[in-house]
């Protein structure tokens, strides 16, 4: 009866809300991170430097996500603070996920979880290694 409404559900990784500390920014990262593999998807292919630059409107993240701008602000302060992500301006804000960074994050965020159960090793960070 839900469709009634005329919105989507919102889907959120719970593991990003202890990631970034909070709903708000977690549920940012994961439309993210969702935006990014359809973008990805519609390539047919991988970018070659990881980068896929994403020009998403603060009114489109809104309507799919509900946040104001003012989440999605303090939001993207967070995902820059943590190396998650690069911004540039051109007609409007354009992002690039950072997901090595990502990764490593969910790999410590994992170890403090599990400790010495975890025997995944981190892929090592190298002076070149900004890229997604």
């Amino acid at each position: 009866f839900l469709d009634l409404f005329g919105q989507q559900p919102i889907a959120i990784q719970r593991v990003f809300v202890t990631l970034m500390d909070g709903v708000v920014p977690g549920l940012y990262l994961s439309y993210l991170l969702d935006a990014r593999a359809r973008a990805v998807a519609q390539m047919n292919e991988e970018p070659a430097d990881g980068n896929a630059w994403l020009a998403i409107s603060r009114q489109a993240c809104e309507e799919a996500t509900g946040l104001t701008e003012d989440q999605q602000d303090l939001s993207r302060r967070k995902l820059r603070q943590r190396g998650f992500v690069l911004e540039r301006r051109k007609s409007t804000v354009e992002y690039a996920l950072q997901l090595r960074a990502i990764t490593r994050a969910l790999l410590e965020q994992s170890r403090l979880t599990w400790g010495d159960r975890l025997s995944i090793a981190a892929p090592p960070i190298t002076s070149g290694d900004a890229g997604g």
